[in-house]
């Protein structure tokens, strides 16, 4: 992820400096950060103060509405595609919304579109997603098609009409007049 910024410094809203290991920044709107704790240096080491100081920097990064997700590093080591997924619904859920009104999303039609950010306009089959998402490819189909009868995404047929992948396209707003 070209966004993914390693050890980034965030003001706190008494206006101390923090930093986490991760900041995901993909829009000046939205800011997800991810901590990584080792469990010697993070808690089996560490004073009391140290242990207050972390619950208080997590606290007010939280209040002033920062998005926080928190993994270990034996879960990130031994389990890393259940972080994967769990960063995925993370920017699914606290990711953009959808333009225009009464235009839901669900988790994963978010997720797919921010997977679809990676693919800067080329096309992505059902098996790619089914394959990131940890699903099936009938359902990756179901919710790409989802998004392409919303105007996310648009398929790509070939001149039989066979149906070779999806292109995510920015929905057209309506303007009032």
């Amino acid at each position: 992820m070209d966004d993914l910024h390693p050890e980034w410094e965030v003001r706190d809203l008494r206006g101390g400096v923090n930093f986490v290991d991760y900041a995901n920044i993909p829009n000046r709107f939205f800011e997800m950060m991810i901590e990584c704790d080792g469990f010697g240096p993070h808690w089996r080491d560490i004073s009391r103060r140290d242990f207050d100081r972390n619950s208080e920097r997590q606290n007010l990064l939280l209040l002033d509405d920062k998005k926080l997700l928190r993994f270990t590093y034996d879960g990130i080591r031994e389990q890393p595609s259940r972080c994967q997924q769990t960063v995925l619904y993370a920017l699914a859920k606290w990711g953009q919304t959808a333009p225009g009104k009464g235009v839901k999303l669900g988790v994963y039609e978010r997720a797919i579109l921010h997977y679809s950010l990676t693919f800067k306009g080329e096309r992505m089959t059902p098996a790619m997603v089914a394959k990131e998402l940890d699903i099936s490819s009938k359902t990756a189909t179901s919710y790409m098609q989802s998004l392409a009868d919303k105007g996310y995404m648009v398929a790509e047929t070939s001149p039989t009409g066979r149906r070779m992948g999806f292109i995510a396209t920015r929905p057209k707003l309506t303007q009032k007049r």
